[in-house]
């Protein structure tokens, strides 16, 4: 995954220093929210070694505060910003990686890069391979002014979801209802605490976990 480099080297137990500073950062807004994010996202504090099952969940949180929450009140605040000719088109990547490692089997980022530009793609299957085509076909129309699918409104927020199973043979790519998070593959556990302005300190709790352990 994109923070392997990062944090490659490190002796600490990722779950462990994580919900560690969870606890700092989200404790004074209220004591319940730290050991609700532990639990929900299965981190794994009793672990003592670092290994892909355990880390996993730690990347997953990272993914959801980092990218995922924040992709979201990117489109939303474009969206009702009325910039005249100007509109949002959301997106979701969720193809999996089908190269054997740790992380196969997983969502991974930098593969939607590898699909986009189509470098590797007699490595795919046929689905993904028609998907590649897609995703690359939609990002062409977006920079040269025209709308890829719907544009992303505040009262029907749709978004586009690439999807193609690693051993398919279809593109199962689809517009889709971006409340649907059957649909998108979200997760909404952050979500759930979003209105106790919680996000923010998970984010700084993020920020502190791959500077590392104090």
């Amino acid at each position: 995954m994109i923070w392997n480099s990062r944090l490659a080297g490190r002796t600490d137990v990722f779950p462990k220093t994580l919900a560690q500073y969870l606890h700092i950062v989200v404790d004074p807004i209220e004591v319940g929210i730290a050991p609700a994010i532990i639990s929900g996202y299965d981190l794994a504090v009793s672990a003592m070694v670092n290994i892909p099952q355990s880390t996993l969940p730690v990347l997953k949180l990272g993914n959801d505060i980092c990218f995922a929450q924040a992709a979201s009140t990117l489109a939303e605040t474009w969206a009702v910003a009325v910039v005249p000719g100007s509109k949002a088109f959301m997106y979701h990547f969720n193809c999996l990686n089908p190269w054997d490692g740790p992380w196969k089997g997983e969502t991974t980022h930098g593969l939607d890069i590898v699909f986009a530009l189509q470098n590797y793609r007699e490595h795919l299957s046929l689905g993904q391979r028609r998907s590649t085509e897609r995703f690359a076909r939609d990002i062409i129309n977006f920079v040269n002014g025209n709308e890829p699918w719907q544009g992303y409104d505040v009262e029907n927020p749709t978004s586009m979801v690439y999807f193609a199973e690693a051993d398919g043979q279809e593109d199962k790519s689809q517009v889709v209802d971006d409340r649907a998070l059957d649909k998108t593959g979200r997760r909404s556990l952050l979500e759930e605490f979003a209105s106790k302005g919680v996000l923010d300190k998970v984010m700084d709790a993020w920020q502190m976990f791959m500077r590392g352990p104090q």
